[in-house]
């Protein structure tokens, strides 16, 4: 009976580990959101001039390996009762990051290398910031349908206390803003997107990432 009880109740075994790479998250999409305020601020609009485009894509794909390490210390600091639905978060973000990935690897070598090569034939299908553009909806399906699965899925994670009830919420809202930027899409209402962006994919993560960094650090 004690060992399952201690089972249900399992806390992190790298808390630590948990709260730096929760705090990266936070500050990699802290400068990612800085930079596109500084497009905004400056009068530029998508896509980006060179260097500010690669600069953008290199950082997002330098935050993918560290979004998914961190849902794997989530589900690995998860109650037994709830791994099956931090184990589903693990797997959706895993999507998320393969989807998100193909499309900023396409824009750095496909786009910039087609244009110098003068093959511009049906290049316009793989612009990452164009539309209708296959490369933007591959992204949109990362960033909207399964980054929201898998913030709704690790919400389940944080159920006692105030700063667990604090994530959850949090995870929550972030998650149903995704996932209408998704459905916004499908029914081509750009200005919805262009209304949640700025909580779905900035203010809502970060807040999300400080908030588990202070969960783990609870727990050290």
């Amino acid at each position: 009976m004690r060992n399952m009880d201690e089972a249900a109740t399992s806390g992190a075994m790298f808390p630590g580990l948990g709260f730096w790479t929760a705090i990266l998250s936070a500050a990699l999409t802290a400068v990612y959101i800085g930079l596109l305020g500084f497009l905004m601020l400056t009068g530029d609009t998508l896509p980006p001039d060179e260097p500010l485009q690669t600069i953008l894509h290199i950082l997002i794909l330098l935050c993918l390996p560290v979004f998914v390490f961190l849902w794997v210390l989530i589900h690995d600091s998860a109650p037994m009762d709830r791994k099956i639905f931090s184990l589903a978060s693990v797997a959706f973000i895993a999507i998320f990051a393969a989807l998100v990935a193909v499309n900023r690897f396409v824009a750095l070598t496909v786009e910039p290398q087609g244009l110098a090569l003068g093959k511009t034939a049906g290049l316009a299908w793989f612009m990452p910031y164009e539309w209708p553009s296959v490369m933007l909806a591959i992204e949109m399906l990362g960033w909207g349908f399964f980054f929201g699965l898998a913030w709704l899925s690790a919400a389940t994670v944080f159920q006692e206390g105030a700063l667990e009830k604090t994530i959850f919420w949090t995870l929550v809202i972030t998650a149903l803003l995704n996932l209408a930027s998704s459905v916004a899409l499908v029914i081509n209402q750009f200005n919805w997107i262009g209304l949640v962006a700025p909580l779905a994919w900035g203010l809502g993560p970060i807040a999300a990432f400080i908030l588990i960094a202070i969960w783990f650090h609870r727990q050290a």
